[in-house]
């Protein structure tokens, strides 16, 4: 039963973690601030809510669906650090400033890997 109630759990981050996702991501197109990076964050959300049924049924194809959402979530963070540091030599991106949504999002992603841990998918 305790591992049932950590595969719970874990579905509900995840779709904490596809919500921040799809508002963030909503929100980038609305704005037309960063039309790309806010429709790679609404593809991004689709992973982590197809992941959400398998996780729930503790089926390893919702691990695997969270890992690829998670992957290009980091992408495309490293992406925005890599602009960041870009525009900390002195070259001037119209855009960019600061913190991203993909860079925000990055360290909650990180969870997937005690998630997978503790509910024994391995």
């Amino acid at each position: 039963m305790e591992l049932n109630r950590k595969a719970k759990v874990g579905t509900l981050y995840c779709l904490a973690l596809a919500s921040a996702s799809m508002y963030l991501g909503i929100t980038e197109l609305l704005s037309w601030k960063d039309v790309l990076g806010g429709f790679c964050l609404v593809i991004i959300a689709g992973f982590y809510f197809k992941a959400l049924i398998p996780l729930w049924k503790r089926e390893m194809n919702g691990v695997a669906f969270f890992a690829i959402g998670s992957v290009l979530l980091w992408l495309l963070a490293l992406n925005d650090l890599i602009g960041l540091g870009i525009e900390g030599l002195g070259v001037h991106i119209p855009g960019l400033s600061g913190l991203t949504p993909p860079i925000l999002l990055t360290p909650f992603s990180l969870i997937l890997i005690f998630i997978a841990k503790r509910c024994e998918w391995r």
